[in-house]
C-alpha cells in the first residue's frame, strides 16, 4: 500500500541549522529543522529536553521566525506546528538600532 501524504502542504527536506526559543526568552537551543512546510517543521536538538509548548523556532538560513506549537515528540524530534512568521532581516518602525 503506497504511503499517502496527509499534511496539507508537503514538507521539504532542509538539513539546516536553527534555534528553539522559549517566549519569554528563558532559554534558546540550536537544532537542526529536518524538514518544513508552509505551516509545520521537524526539527532535532542535540540532547532530549522538555521543551514548552509555544515556542519560537528561527531558521538561521532564511533569517525568519516562527511562533510555533509542539504538536509531538519523539526523544529528541519534535513536530512543530507553524504560526505567525516574522523577518529578521527587518526592524519593526521605531527601533533604535
Amino acid at each position: 500500500m503506497a504511503d499517502i501524504e496527509k499534511r496539507s502542504e508537503p514538507r521539504r527536506w532542509r538539513l539546516q541549522g536553527g534555534r528553539i526559543s522559549a517566549e519569554d526568552g528563558g532559554f534558546s537551543l540550536p537544532c537542526v529543522i529536518v524538514n518544513m512546510s508552509g505551516n509545520g517543521a521537524r526539527v532535532r536538538i542535540e540532547e532530549s529536553f522538555h521543551l514548552p509548548e509555544r515556542l519560537y523556532l528561527i531558521d538561521t538560513h532564511e533569517n525568519v521566525a516562527f511562533q510555533a506549537r509542539v504538536a509531538w515528540s519523539v526523544g529528541a524530534e519534535f513536530g512543530l506546528q507553524l504560526f505567525q512568521r516574522r523577518d529578521l532581516t527587518t526592524l519593526p518602525e521605531g527601533s533604535d538600532a
